[in-house]
């Protein structure tokens, strides 16, 4: 069997390893050619690989998979022409194969045909919905092409049918950066560092979404680390490591200068949505939210509501776009609904206790405030504006408590 090397989005190819053939002495030669074309391809000997699939091909011109593990070496050797007219052989033998596409697509990524790659991974889910590495490449792709909503239902596909590696949840958290929904970033990057402890670009990139929130502690102790894993980070402006780093730039080795995206939302083409699917729109909501076009960001967390009455973030979200544009009031019914279908969510309670100390509602701010670090005692913002709205009633010990614990958790332990 040829092995699994990085070629393309996803960094595997799927080797074909058994070709059936009518069974004559010919068949028999191409057999035998094909398999040693396997031995040699796991050997890492791909010109000898070449080799021995050209002859299985002679041999037996309709053998898909000898196509597509020649594919798969020419494309090791960088030969990206001659391995998609191999996958598009392959694909044109056999042409109900999921894997073919997905590995023409990966070239086809490679090469920064992007549309051409969607168009391979798209085919490829429409013969096996449940292929989750197909979902991530597709997702790889629509991010290149700032299509950030698509990306993230993608990640979400990708990982709900079982792809839970730490390199998904950092892509996914790349994702929810660029569309400025940092806590959801925070926690990405943390789900891949649990996973992968050892993987420097997860605390770079959680590094610098815990700068964007104004968490420079944090931030700082994860460039660090960053940096000790051997992340290299550019140089800083003396104002400290928390202020100038630079998100880890996606491994798109080929191709690095379509990976350079803004953290702001550049969102330029619709994004289509399965009008019967709510996380899409929430999805989309998201974009809009991230480009600040919050009257857009609200019709799309509406009609997901509207479509799964039970979809507590979707209210959430929505409530953050209506204290985007003061109508505290709606935001904060709407952490209310949010909160009635998920008592746990604490950025709800936090949320709202901010819209009340918008209105000047101090009382109710603390009383969120209080139910936000109940549910998560590390909640340094919590503290940060309970420590506030303490110190507007007169209430200074309360007050400098609590701004002194939330300094203490910025800074770490």
């Amino acid at each position: 069997m040829c092995p699994v090397k990085t070629i393309g989005l996803l960094g595997v190819a799927v080797i074909s390893t058994l070709a059936v053939a009518p069974r004559n002495s010919s068949a028999d030669e191409a057999q035998e050619a094909y398999e040693q074309g396997n031995d040699a391809c796991a050997k890492g000997d791909l010109d000898l690989a070449i080799r021995r699939y050209t002859e299985a091909i002679r041999l037996n011109p309709k053998q898909a998979d000898a196509y597509n593990n020649r594919g798969f070496s020419y494309s090791q050797k960088g030969d990206w022409d001659k391995a998609i007219s191999d996958y598009t052989e392959a694909i044109r033998l056999n042409p109900g194969k999921a894997s073919q596409y997905v590995n023409r697509g990966a070239v086809y990524g490679m090469t920064g045909d992007f549309d051409k790659a969607i168009s391979d991974f798209s085919v490829s889910i429409q013969l096996d919905p449940k292929y989750a590495g197909a979902y991530f490449d597709r997702g790889r792709v629509y991010g290149i092409k700032r299509r950030f909503a698509e990306e993230i239902i993608d990640y979400n596909e990708a990982i709900r049918l079982g792809l839970k590696t730490a390199k998904v949840y950092n892509y996914r958290g790349l994702a929810y950066h660029r569309i400025l929904i940092y806590d959801k970033a925070i926690g990405d990057f943390s789900e891949a560092i649990r996973l992968d402890p050892k993987f420097a670009d997860a605390y770079q990139n959680r590094g610098l979404a815990y700068g964007k929130q104004g968490e420079h502690g944090k931030a700082d102790e994860d460039f660090a680390r960053a940096k000790q894993l051997g992340f290299k980070v550019a140089a800083t402006d003396g104002a400290g490591a928390g202020r100038t780093q630079e998100v880890a730039k996606p491994d798109h080795a080929a191709h690095p200068k379509a990976e350079e995206l803004p953290a702001v939302v550049r969102h330029s083409e619709p994004v289509q949505v399965n009008p019967k699917d709510a996380r899409a729109y929430h999805h989309r909501g998201f974009a809009c939210l991230g480009q600040g076009d919050f009257d857009k960001a609200i019709a799309d967390f509406t009609e997901a509501i509207r479509l799964d009455p039970q979809y507590a973030s979707a209210y959430s979200d929505r409530g953050l776009a209506y204290s985007k544009k003061g109508d505290f009031d709606k935001a904060i019914a709407d952490d209310d609904a949010a909160i009635r279908l998920d008592p746990t969510h604490a950025s709800s309670y936090f949320h709202q206790g901010v819209c009340h100390a918008q209105k000047g509602d101090l009382d109710k701010a603390i009383a969120g405030f209080n139910e936000a670090i109940s549910l998560n005692p590390n909640y340094a913002l919590a503290y940060k504006n309970r420590g506030d709205a303490y110190k507007k009633r007169g209430e200074n010990r309360k007050a400098d408590e609590d701004i002194a614990r939330a300094k203490r958790l910025e800074s770490g332990p």
